[in-house]
């Protein structure tokens, strides 16, 4: 790869960090937070016997879920119930340092406690083989689900701490370079 095609990849990387850097400034001084702006999800009916509302399905993933065989497999995002307001952890802060270390400890210490029983149940899930791969994030207090069978993405979405659940739209565009990984 030549260095031109290098600065280029550097230089997108780091626009993708300044927006999503404003996206975060904009959420911790926006008073009025919705937890979902999305209202193109369908909230999944609630069945008998469930007192806590059950999880958002994206509609693209309620399809899938409708059309997968028992062992087919899905890529997932799952949003927890619990999420962090920005906006709560910079007041009060002295310092732009004191601000985000505060945020990120508060960010962090949210999604280990939250999402202790998820990845309990996909841990065991994943011993079974019904669930190829977990990975955690603290910045939205959620978890990718790589390779889950239909019936784990329904328990899933049962569980009173899952607010959201959606497909994994993730993409490689550009390929690894051989070089790196040697």
């Amino acid at each position: 790869m030549d260095r031109l095609a290098r600065w280029l990849i550097v230089a997108a990387v780091t626009c993708v960090a300044l927006a999503l850097t404003a996206t975060l400034i904009a959420l911790a001084s926006s008073p009025n937070l919705s937890r979902h702006p999305r209202p193109d999800l369908a909230t999944t009916p609630p069945e008998q016997g469930h007192s806590t509302p059950l999880a958002v399905l994206e509609p693209g993933l309620a399809k899938a879920l409708t059309a997968a065989s028992p062992d087919e497999r899905l890529n997932v995002i799952v949003e927890m119930r619990e999420q962090t307001v920005p906006s709560t952890l910079v007041q009060g802060q002295t310092t732009d340092s004191d601000a985000r270390r505060h945020m990120v400890d508060k960010l962090q210490s949210t999604a280990q406690q939250t999402q202790f029983g998820v990845r309990a149940y996909l841990a065991a899930q994943r011993l079974a083989g019904d669930v190829a791969g977990v990975k955690p994030f603290w910045i939205f207090n959620g978890l990718a689900i790589k390779g889950a069978r239909p019936d784990v993405v329904r328990d899933l979405a049962v569980r009173p701490d899952v607010a959201l659940l959606r497909l994994d739209h993730w993409r490689q565009w550009i390929a690894p370079d051989p070089a790196a990984t040697s």
